[in-house]
């Protein structure tokens, strides 16, 4: 198995040291026993994308998953679809004002739209100093970015959450950070 050269992010003091990769891996789940492989993927190295950390993945369709962003020498913004029964990837235009590259973000699922949540766009992860880095949704069927106003408190600028839909038309947030304050769970609706 093949790896690219490890790419060292700017790391502050008691931070570990993250390694950039492009590889698929699927785990399958027995009864007695969790096995990793890595599938052998169709098409040539200029039609995937390239290795990175800390994006998102969300399953976006029957046998779909889709990726955003992510960390590769630098914050990125682009859109990639991976179909893993044809085991192949595809990279995804869209219209509108696209979202603002960043890394440790979250991405959901309600519906035809994908939100992308939060994130850092700057090496040193700190999320209030990134403008713009929020909510920002992609309808699937449409392939058009928008950016939607919240009502209520804005959980952001907010990076290295988690978050989970609830129900069919609410997101909560968990934890995360601005600078090096923890953030308390927040709800969007």
């Amino acid at each position: 198995m093949l790896f690219p050269d490890p790419i060292l992010l700017p790391i502050k003091q008691n931070q570990s040291i993250e390694e950039f990769d492009d590889g698929v891996y699927f785990l399958s789940l027995t009864a007695d026993q969790w096995i990793w492989s890595k599938p052998l993927i169709h098409g040539v190295s200029s039609t995937k994308p390239p290795p990175r950390c800390e994006h998102s993945a969300t399953k976006t369709g029957a046998n779909e998953v889709t990726i955003f962003g992510g960390w590769a020498h630098r914050p990125m913004n682009d859109l990639w679809s991976f179909n893993f029964v044809d085991m192949e990837w595809k990279s995804l235009s869209t219209s509108g004002i696209q979202p603002r590259p960043r890394y440790r973000h979250t991405s959901e699922l309600i519906g035809s739209k994908l939100f992308i949540l939060g994130g850092s766009e700057n090496g040193e992860d700190v999320a209030d100093t990134s403008r713009n880095v929020a909510i920002h949704e992609l309808n699937l069927q449409t392939m058009q970015w928008t950016h939607p106003t919240l009502k209520g408190a804005n959980p952001f600028p907010r990076s290295g959450h988690g978050s989970s839909v609830i129900g069919a038309k609410s997101i909560a947030i968990f934890g995360g950070k601005r600078s090096n304050e923890v953030q308390s769970s927040q709800f969007i609706h």
